[in-house]
């Protein structure tokens, strides 16, 4: 097995021009950003890895990242990416997860399951978890 160094300014560098061309609605720059993205990750030996940056470059394409309400100064220079990427990446996995939902029709269950459990509820009484149902749905 070869140690390969990963180039994190590199990284770091391709994140922060991404954030930025989308933000300014450069959409084919971000789409050659991108590519870079997905040259750097198929240079590299973990497989893992890869995939996490890839997810978080397609998360930040797609405007899913930064969400909304997060505070970012743009034009965006980070000294670390690391950060950056993780969340991106698990921006992408809930997306991802949402669009499961969506497509199989959990996402009614849940509502319905919501709705069945906040059903008893009367205005103004905190008796909107008196089986303690809500509370180990949020717990799972």
């Amino acid at each position: 097995m070869k140690d390969v160094k990963v180039d994190y300014d590199y990284l770091t560098e391709l994140v922060e021009q991404l954030l930025n061309q989308v933000h300014e609605d450069k959409d084919e720059e971000a789409k050659e950003t991108q590519e870079k993205f997905n040259q750097f990750a198929n240079g590299l030996d973990d497989c893992n890895y890869a995939t996490k940056i890839m997810n978080a470059a397609v998360a930040i394409i797609k405007g899913h990242f930064p969400p909304a309400g997060f505070d970012f100064k743009y034009l965006v220079k980070l000294s670390d990416s690391e950060h950056i990427m993780q969340q991106a990446n698990n921006v992408s996995f809930d997306r991802m997860f949402l669009d499961l939902r969506v497509k199989w029709g959990i996402m009614d269950i849940i509502t319905m399951l919501m709705r069945e459990l906040f059903s008893r509820h009367r205005y103004g009484l905190q008796d909107s978890d008196d089986t303690g149902q809500i509370r180990d749905l949020s717990l799972k």
